[in-house]
């Protein structure tokens, strides 16, 4: 049987992303001695930006997770699996007590305030390397879109307490269930008046939770619609694939501000859900207004296209989108430093390469 556990995090407070993309990319070291700022003068939340690294989803692989040094469980406990339900403090300024996230799956790696160093970003410079405690497998991991407000008097989502507290809380099965049933009912309903980004999330974040349910509340499936999944292949090269993505979410952000608007506008959408149709939503300036505009990354270190690979669910994404979307090739060296960037319309691809289907229907011959 797992461990239904509560833990408090600080809310990711960065203006530049949008509710639905929290924790999903790492602080600039100007956004991580933002937050120092809050906690010291604020006295909310842990000394440190780790909770804001919990919730960037990989392709593949798990979710490394983060701690905090009040919410590790006893040793004893290592060896057993854990749902890990992420709440806000009470007296968070930007989103006071709510369920924000789960973690299900999820194993203890280290019982050590310390942790284990992480290897899958880059560190800000002269600040402690960030670390992790646990991992979940990112299937069964989700923002809360929206988040749930919470009444721990209630005894709905937690037992009923007079003080959550700071410090790692247990709930029952009854009360993990009522929490993912009842983001499943919001989640459903927010999806009806979502924009298309915060669509591709929702949708994941829907699956994720009918996932759970089948998991651990032998919850059936009938009756339940769930959206379908966009098709995208996973990159030949993980690394360069995010230090593409890195790239131009960081163009887009120089690109928005130049033109005075917020960084807000642009969205790093595959860290929140890899199987999207587009990496980046942004914005572009049009006959004295704005649009927006869907950016496919394709990262490579070939010399040639061999390695680029374009899904069929992405060439129905920006047939749809036309002028709205294009594709970005990024090409580095073998040291991994950035040698050229091309943006090309669907209708440039189809100009100038050859689509070669790699997939196909597998049918009984008729006799």
């Amino acid at each position: 049987m797992p461990h239904f556990i509560a833990v408090k995090i600080h809310y990711d407070h960065r203006e530049s992303l949008a509710p639905h993309l929290k924790y999903s990319t790492p602080p600039t070291p100007d956004q991580y001695n933002e937050y120092l700022k809050l906690f010291r003068t604020e006295g909310i939340g842990g000394n440190g930006f780790h909770e804001c690294l919990n919730f960037a989803i990989p392709e593949s692989g798990n979710v490394q997770i983060y701690l905090p040094p009040t919410c590790l469980p006893a040793k004893n406990k290592t060896d057993d699996e854990f749902i890990v339900f992420s709440f806000t403090y009470k007296g968070d300024k930007d989103l006071s007590a709510n369920i924000v996230g789960l973690h299900a799956g999820t194993r203890i790696l280290s019982v050590d305030g310390y942790g284990i160093p992480r290897e899958d970003i880059e560190n800000v410079e002269g600040i402690e390397p960030m670390h992790y405690h646990a991992e979940a497998p990112a299937d069964l991991v989700t923002l809360l879109v929206p988040p749930l407000p919470y009444d721990h008097q209630d005894g709905i989502f937690t037992p009923k307490y007079q003080n959550l507290g700071y410090g790692l809380r247990y709930l029952t099965e009854e009360h993990a269930q009522n929490i993912v049933n009842a983001s499943l009912e919001s989640a459903r309903l927010e999806l009806k008046r979502s924009s298309i980004s915060q669509r591709t999330v929702i949708e994941r974040q829907i699956e994720v939770l009918e996932r759970v349910n089948e998991r651990y509340f032998k919850a059936s499936r009938a009756g339940l619609v769930t959206p379908p999944k966009s098709s995208k292949p996973t990159l030949p090269n993980k690394d360069i694939g995010y230090l593409g993505e890195k790239l131009i979410y960081e163009r887009e952000l120089e690109y928005v501000k130049s033109i005075n608007l917020a960084a807000s506008e642009v969205e790093w959408v595959s860290q929140s859900a890899p199987t999207s149709p587009f990496d980046i939503k942004t914005i572009r300036e049009l006959n004295g207004g704005y649009r927006d505009h869907y950016i496919e990354v394709k990262s490579s270190t070939a010399l040639d296209d061999v390695s680029i690979y374009i899904s069929s669910g992405q060439i129905d994404f920006f047939e749809e989108a036309q002028e709205n979307g294009s594709f970005t090739f990024v090409q580095f060296d073998r040291e991994r430093q950035h040698v050229s960037t091309r943006d090309l319309s669907i209708k440039e691809i189809k100009e100038e390469f050859e689509l070669s289907p790699i997939k196909y229907k597998v049918s009984k011959k008729k006799s």
